[in-house]
C-alpha cells in the first residue's frame, strides 16, 4: 500500500479488511465487497474513470505515503517520549 502510494497509486482492497484501514473509498484507495464478481465490477468501474484514479492516487500519496525521513522522525519521537515517560516514572518512585 504505501509502495503503491508513494507512485501515486491507489490500491484496491476488501472491505473491512485489516489492510483496508484508513482507507476512503474513492478518496485514497477503494473498496469492494469480499466477493468475485463485485471486486471485478469495481475494478472496471475504476479503469473506466480515469479521473477518479488519478484523485485517489493523489489522495493516497497525501495521506499515506510516509518517506524514511518522516517514518524515522515518528519513531525518534516516539523513543523520546517513552523515554522522558520512564524518567518520570523512576523520579516518581525516587520521591516516595
Amino acid at each position: 500500500m504505501r509502495e503503491a502510494a508513494a507512485f501515486s497509486l491507489p490500491v484496491l482492497f476488501v472491505e473491512g479488511s485489516c489492510t483496508s484501514e484508513g482507507i476512503e473509498d474513492g478518496r485514497n484507495g477503494f473498496l469492494a465487497p469480499n466477493d468475485p464478481d463485485a471486486f471485478a465490477s469495481k475494478i472496471a468501474a475504476i479503469v473506466g474513470n480515469p479521473e477518479l484514479l488519478a484523485s485517489a492516487g493523489k489522495g493516497a500519496r497525501d495521506s499515506l505515503y510516509r518517506s524514511w525521513t518522516m517514518a524515522a522522525e515518528e519513531v525518534r519521537a516516539r523513543y523520546r517520549m517513552l523515554i522522558e515517560r520512564k524518567k518520570a516514572e523512576v523520579t516518581r518512585k525516587g520521591s516516595i
